[in-house]
């Protein structure tokens, strides 16, 4: 039924001419389609739709894409609209992203002014030189383990 109402309001058509052409395994405005679907039928964040629905659903049938577990990393700008994003096979780990992910948008858009924003899962000693060298700016979110480590200081309110 969602697909159907996307159909009949021209989503698809708009998507293909508003969103670029930026990956060679999933078109952005597929994507896009797949989110909207997903939201209709189970309102849930990105996170839960690839790491939980989209592997119980029909969706890769329904848009013709890969059915193996993925992870999808999209970068937006300050607005909230997306502008580039990436896939991985569902077995590799966040930390191991990282590193592409920045290739790929410094390439695509130049070392602008930006902010990086991870979360947790991405965090690795070899992330955190590359987030600070060249001076990057980031906020990455700390492993649960470290926040044990600093919890009393952290509830000290000093």
């Amino acid at each position: 039924m969602a697909l159907e109402i996307m159909k009949k309001l021209g989503l698809p058509e708009l998507f293909e001419v508003l969103i670029p052409k930026t990956h060679e395994k999933i078109r952005w405005s597929t994507l896009a389609q797949a989110l909207v679907v997903s939201r209709f039928c189970e309102a849930s964040s990105e996170l839960f739709i690839a790491e939980q629905f989209y592997r119980q659903s029909a969706l890769a049938d329904l848009f013709g894409v890969l059915k193996y577990d993925i992870l999808l990393y999209d970068v937006t700008s300050t607005e909230g609209f997306p502008f580039g994003y990436e896939i991985f096979e569902g077995n590799k780990h966040d930390s191991k992203t990282v590193e592409t992910i920045i290739e790929k948008m410094e390439s695509m858009y130049g070392k602008s002014d930006r902010i990086w924003i991870m979360d947790r899962g991405m965090v690795s000693p070899d992330n955190l030189e590359l987030l600070s060298s060249e001076g990057r700016r980031y906020i990455i979110g700390t492993p649960k383990a470290q926040l044990r480590k600093f919890e009393k200081e952290l509830l000290s309110g000093d």
